[in-house]
């Protein structure tokens, strides 16, 4: 009887395992690397930031020389816009964020705390003036919702512009902002829209924040590794002001952030570093699901990148060492 139970025993403990490798989740895409965007001559120092794409247009943003590349997919031919330097109209100070959505790009200029508004043609349209209590830093688009993050404003992070003179901010429930983001370094990193879905992921810190855009809530705080992170003391100047800086040493630096078309839940995570769970690489891109709370897939690149971005065909890939922008198709997993 004894002998019986074991073999019974023996039998249930592989049916679940078998069964829990089963209910795992795969990948839910594969990466075809389909050629380096031609038609696009980078230069090797210059600073290039803010990787955007539509389905149309491929856009980006060189700090030195105050240009915005508008990068044309299908025509593979590129214009370039200059700014000019001021604070008048379609004058700039500092820009700090770029996004576009359908034939429209918006400029984040953090100091004269306005969006400027190009067309895809590379046309100026306006400036957008924002509220005197959201003062823009990042702004993520897609064809049905923009958002803007917030520097400095203690009520909210994010805030949903709804028209042209309305920003509804996206609550925390009984979260304090300041509590969860004491200084701006642990509010610093990259969005990406999914679906319904704000997903803010951490620079310095290994957290994603789900916020779900219909209810203009988060619904979601997501803590996916171990990072040993060592903080750097704040510092107060001479006129009495309070500098603070990122933290001195992290186990997880995180890059940047894209969605996948097509599936509701899974985005792919682009960070350097190692904790004891993983490894990061920048030739890697890992697919996470913020559903299941879990990684399911590794995609190799073959380069290291820089900056991501998706639209609902291909992801862009900007690397710095290869000086170049490469492109991959979306291919639906078996």
């Amino acid at each position: 009887m004894r002998l019986l139970y074991q073999f019974w025993f023996i039998i249930a403990l592989w049916a679940s395992i078998n069964g829990y490798l089963h209910a795992q989740p795969n990948a839910s895409v594969t990466l075809d690397l389909v050629h380096k965007v031609p038609n696009v001559a980078l230069e090797q120092d210059y600073a290039y930031y803010f990787f955007d794409t539509s389905q149309d247009f491929l856009v980006w943003y060189e700090g030195y020389t105050g240009t915005v590349f508008i990068y044309d997919i299908a025509n593979k031919d590129m214009k370039e816009v200059h700014l000019k330097e001021g604070r008048g109209p379609n004058e700039y100070q500092q820009i700090s964020g770029l996004s576009i959505s359908g034939k429209f790009i918006h400029l984040v200029d953090n100091i004269n705390v306005k969006l400027i508004r190009l067309t895809a043609s590379g046309n100026f349209l306006e400036d957008l003036r924002t509220p005197s209590s959201l003062l823009p830093l990042r702004i993520v688009s897609n064809e049905k919702y923009r958002i803007l993050m917030n520097g400095l404003n203690k009520k909210a992070v994010f805030y949903l512009q709804d028209d042209e003179e309305t920003y509804t901010p996206l609550t925390m429930g009984t979260t304090k902002v300041t509590e969860e983001f004491p200084g701006p370094f642990h509010k610093e990193g990259w969005m990406t829209i999914q679906g319904i879905n704000l997903i803010h992921f951490i620079k310095y810190y290994p957290r994603i924040y789900v916020y779900n855009l219909s209810s203009k809530k988060m619904v979601k705080k997501i803590t996916f590794d171990e990072s040993e992170i060592k903080e750097r003391e704040a510092m107060t100047n001479e006129e009495g002001a309070r500098i603070m800086y990122p933290p001195e040493k992290v186990d997880i630096l995180n890059e940047d952030v894209a969605y996948i078309p097509g599936s509701p839940n899974r985005i792919l995570l682009l960070a350097k570093g190692k904790s004891e769970n993983r490894d990061y690489e920048l030739d890697q891109l890992l697919e996470y699901d913020f559903k299941e709370e879990q990684f399911v897939a590794t995609h190799d690149l073959g380069v290291k990148a820089e900056d991501i971005t998706a639209n609902d065909e291909y992801l862009f890939v900007y690397s710095e060492e290869e000086n170049a922008i490469f492109k991959y198709k979306f291919v639906a997993a078996e």
